[in-house]
This record gives structure tokens, sequence and C-alpha cells, in this order.
């Protein structure tokens, strides 16, 4: 079969076809080790049509007299001139006449010539695809690809034909063979290949996402989605630390009910949680609103889409509770169903949270992050500014806007925007000296402009904040291959990373992928599943399906042993990828 050596979309959806091109002298290596037993030699084409021929000799005049053409009776001649005869039907259109000289020529010729019966098989394959026997097409084009290999007709042809059948990763084999056999010099193959990918990982991703959790995830996971809500009443209670005021206080209150979840909240216990809001639903309360929007955020990290949009709709709808209460629930759930890729039903959702509480700074910023993944950058810029007016404070808020003015620029080429913009993000390390998404959205920035030490300051000032910050370790290791191509003090960073928090999927992730760009196939696709059912979205899951995918389809090829060939990483390869689809959306971090 077909051996593949590319990557595919991020999730910000610029293709990594610059990682394929790059690596393609390895690529081609490994074609090499895979074909070396093929035969090399291809039939001869006719240079104005590009169809294989037979060797003839024109008949040549002697003494004045035309010498007389003597026909081929030997099998093979036999066999070329019924393709021949074939050729003639085919070119006028008589595809059924075609196929049955093609057949006989098939039968005709003898086993040994292998690259003429590959040839006659590809031609049938090419009548068969005129009359849409798709079924036809893949069986001729794999009797031709298992004479010759390296046919490129019958590999495009096939991968066409299993791609309408529906057996993608086939098509998959095919394409990418391909690439190799093209030395990733063909554009058109390339995003054929990327399209594959993306339709292939999303179909696995659906397969997977949205399973409920037997548990929740970790802190490190948690807090920053609480983070990202500035005026959610709960965690405000939490974050204050102060007792519930005695108007509210129950004459006879919950054991272990709300009262009680606050205080795990506090320490982070979460798991019971859901057990205390239950509990404090089980009978009227003062502290019903309380109750539903905290048990709804759980539901939210378990995955538990059903039961937090039940908890979010019944909260919406309680008529006599601050619109505060109500507007954030509706902005957690439009984030969910953004999560879900359903984001015409999350814009509904955010418009009727704005009709209940138009000055509510969590429905702008959510609704910006959608159009920001939307790539809607006027959208989300004006989303965003108006979370900066209602909320100046919200250093989450602050920093996303700061970011998507910087993307902005950039998409313009406006150079003094983007210098401006800089100097901004260092003001704003006064203003909001702890903040996460800042040093590593300024770090980001600086590793664009290949500012190295100062990136790699901001990373050193963050993990002095924060010496248990698995995304600190994680970002560096990469700025550390990228900038010094120490592979292993990277790894050992990321590995740092998954010490104190071993779901942190991006350390998964980039682990996973230097593991595949240096050849260890099944240690990368060991750990792309690992991090599959840790996606916080569809789409980030069929990123993930994606890239496991692409390595899967190495592995699948006769060329796997990758270790004896050596692969030197590129710069692009080995950079930072975009965070602005890794945190900050939907309070990733």
């Amino acid at each position: 079969m077909a051996s593949s050596k590319y990557l595919i979309s991020d999730d910000t959806g610029i293709p990594k076809w610059k990682v394929a091109l790059a690596i393609g002298g390895a690529a081609a290596l490994c074609a090499a080790l895979y074909y070396k037993q093929c035969v090399t030699q291809s039939s001869p084409k006719d240079s104005k049509t590009g169809k294989e021929t037979a060797k003839t000799s024109s008949p040549k005049a002697k003494n004045g007299v035309q010498t007389p053409i003597v026909e081929d009776t030997s099998p093979l001649g036999i066999a070329k001139k019924h393709k021949g005869e074939g050729n003639n039907h085919y070119r006028v259109g008589n595809y059924l006449e075609a196929i049955e000289c093609y057949d006989a020529a098939i039968k005709a010729c003898p086993p040994e010539a292998t690259q003429d019966l590959a040839t006659f098989y590809q031609n049938k394959a090419a009548a068969n695809e005129l009359l849409k026997d798709w079924a036809s097409v893949l069986r001729d084009c794999s009797s031709a690809l298992e004479l010759n290999p390296r046919y490129t007709k019958a590999l495009n042809r096939r991968a066409k034909a299993a791609e309408i059948l529906l057996d993608r990763e086939l098509a998959l084999e095919d394409y990418t063979a391909l690439c190799i056999l093209e030395a990733f010099a063909n554009q058109a193959t390339l995003q054929l290949v990327d399209r594959l990918l993306k339709e292939i990982g999303m179909e696995h991703a659906k397969e997977v996402f949205g399973k409920p959790l037997k548990q929740l995830p970790s802190k490190y996971r948690i807090r920053p989605y609480l983070n990202s809500f500035c005026s959610d009443p709960v965690y405000k209670d939490v974050l204050s630390e102060k007792e519930p005021a005695e108007d509210a206080s129950e004459k006879n209150p919950v054991i272990n009910g709300y009262v009680r979840a606050l205080q795990h909240m506090r320490e982070e216990r979460y798991d019971q949680i859901v057990e205390c809001c239950t509990n404090e639903l089980a009978t009227p309360s003062s502290y019903t609103a309380h109750a539903l929007l905290l048990r709804g955020t759980m539901y939210v990290m378990l995955m538990d889409r059903e039961n937090a949009k039940k908890d979010f709709n019944a909260l919406a709808s309680m008529e006599n509770v601050p619109p505060q209460f109500r507007a954030v629930a509706l902005a957690k759930l439009g984030s969910m169903e953004v999560a879900y890729d359903n984001s015409e039903e999350a814009l509904v959702i955010y418009n009727r949270a704005l009709n209940i509480d138009d000055k509510n700074p969590d429905v702008y910023h959510q609704r910006g992050q959608m159009f920001l993944m939307m790539n809607n950058i006027d959208a989300a810029i004006e989303n965003f500014n108006k979370v900066v007016e209602l909320e100046p404070n919200f250093s989450i808020g602050y920093i996303q806007k700061l970011h998507t003015d910087y993307r902005a620029a950039i998409m313009k080429s406006d150079t003094a925007g983007v210098k401006k913009i800089i100097e901004e993000f260092e003001q704003a390390r006064t203003k909001f000296p702890k903040c996460t998404e800042l040093y590593l959205l300024l770090a980001q920035i600086y590793m664009d402009d290949e500012k190295y030490q100062q990136a790699d300051e901001l990373f050193e000032k963050l993990l002095a904040n924060e010496p248990e910050n698995p995304l600190g370790y994680m970002y560096r290791g990469m700025l550390i291959v990228q900038w010094k191509s120490d592979i292993q003090e990277g790894k050992r960073l990321m590995r740092k990373a998954l010490d104190i928090d071993n779901t942190c999927e991006l350390a998964i992730e980039n682990l996973a992928t230097i593991y595949v760009q240096t050849g260890n196939l099944q240690e990368g696709v060991d750990l792309f599943n690992r991090v599959i059912p840790l996606a916080k979205s569809l789409q980030e899951a069929a990123h993930y399906c994606s890239l496991r995918d692409a390595a899967v389809a190495q592995i699948k090829n006769s060329c796997t042993d990758l270790a004896k060939v050596f692969i030197t990483i590129p710069r692009e390869l080995l950079e930072l990828q975009p965070l602005v689809h890794k945190m900050l959306v939907h309070g990733r971090s």
C-alpha cells in the first residue's frame, strides 16, 4: 500500500503543507525503500497523447521496395493489438466495446509482462470510469497496482473511485502515495490529502466527541473555564470567600447543599459539587438559581450536554431571579453549543441572553469568541470592545481584545498598528501582572518576530508567578525546540507539564507531533489516542483525529522502518502552534 508523510490543517484553518514539503526529501527516501523491489521501467508513452504504446519499427525500404509489415503474433503482440482496438473504441465513446477489447488484451497477455498488463487494467478502469461503474474502476485499478505500485494514473483513479464509494481511508492512502511519487510538488494532490484528512477526522471525531465523562477533568482545566466568566454571581461568591448573606439563609438550611458546594469550590474539590447542588434543588430554596447555575457549570465540565441544557434553560426561564443569573446561564449554554459546532443555535441563545441583560460582558465575550472561531474578525472586535467597555478590569477580555486587534493588524499588514498593540500588551503587564493568557499570547507574538529571548523571559516570569502552571512548561518546551533545536530539553519540559497535569492536552498533542515527525509513529499514535478524549470541542477532536489518522496512514504502508531514515526536522515544523484557538476560547487554556 501507499505511504504518507504529511500533516493536516491546525484548528486555525492554516494548512501544514509547509511541513510536508520540508520533509519531502525524507519521504522520498521512504518511497525509495518501499518501492525498491518494484519494476522501475514503465511502458513508453506517446509524446503527444501520453498513452502507453508498444514498441514498433517503421517498415524500411530496400532497393526502393517497401518491406511488408510482419504482424506480431506473439501473445504480447496479440494483447497489444486488442489494446489498440480498445483505444480506438474508447476515443469514439464506445466504452463497452473498449472494455471487451481490454479484457481480451488481459486474457492474451503473458503474466510476465507486468507493465503491459497493468496498462490494460488501467485502460479498462478508465472506460469504466466514464460509465460511472465505480466498483469496477476500483477493482481494475487495484489489479493494475498489484502489478505496478508506482502507477500514478491507477493510484489517482482508484483514489477517486474509493472516495465516491465512501472508502476514504483507501482514498487517503492512494493520494498520499501520489504525494510521495510526485515529490510533494503537486499542490492539487496535497490539497486533496488535506481535505480528506479533515473529512475523515471529523467523521471519527463525531464517533467519540460528546460522550459524558465518568469523572470531572483536572482543576487545571476547570479553573480557566470558571475564570472566563467575569459576571458569574456564583463564582464571585467563591472568590469573595464571604458566607452567604443572612437574609438569604434558610431557617432550615439543606445539609450538604449549596453552602457546602461553595466550600468545595473554594477548595477545588469539584467532584462533590453536583451532589450538593442536587440536594439543594430537592426542595424549594432561595438558592435554587445558584444551585442550577453551579450544577449546570459542572455538567458542562462533565460533557453532559443534555443535563447542562436542562439546568441552564430552567434558570433562564425563571423571571423572578436577577437577570445576571439568567444571562450568564445562557452565555454558558451558547458556548457549549459552539463547542458542538452548532454556531447558529449559539447565536440565537446569545441574542436571547442580551434581551434579558444587554449589559452583560460575558455574553459579548462568548459571542466574540464564536465570531473569532468563524474568522469573522470585525464582528469579534466589536464584541470584545463591548466587553472592555462594560468590564475594563476583566483581564481575559482585555487580553483577548488586544490579541484580536493584533490579528487584524497583521492581516492588513499594518506595521504601525502591530507596534502599537505590542506596546499595549506590555503596558497590560502592569495592570494584569498575573494574567496567564497575557504572558502566553505576548510570548507567541515575540516568537513570531523571532524575539526568542523576550519570549523566554515571559515564560520565566509566568512560571515564577505560577510554578505549577503546566502550560508554562509546555510552551517553554516548544520555544526551546524552535529557538535552540534542543528536542530533548523540549520534551523534558513538556513531560514536566504532564507531571503536573496528566490531562494537559497541548503537551500530549505536541509530544505526539514530535514523535511522528521524528519517525516514532506508533508512539505518536498512542499519544494522539490519549488526547482525543480530552478535546473540548468537536473541531478540536477532529483536529486530533486527523493528526492521528495521518500517522496511522504512514504505519499502514510497508515503509515502516523509519528509524533507519535520518529525518532533519525543519524550523517551520517546530514553531509553536497558534494559541488563539487553544486558549481563551470557551475559557480553554
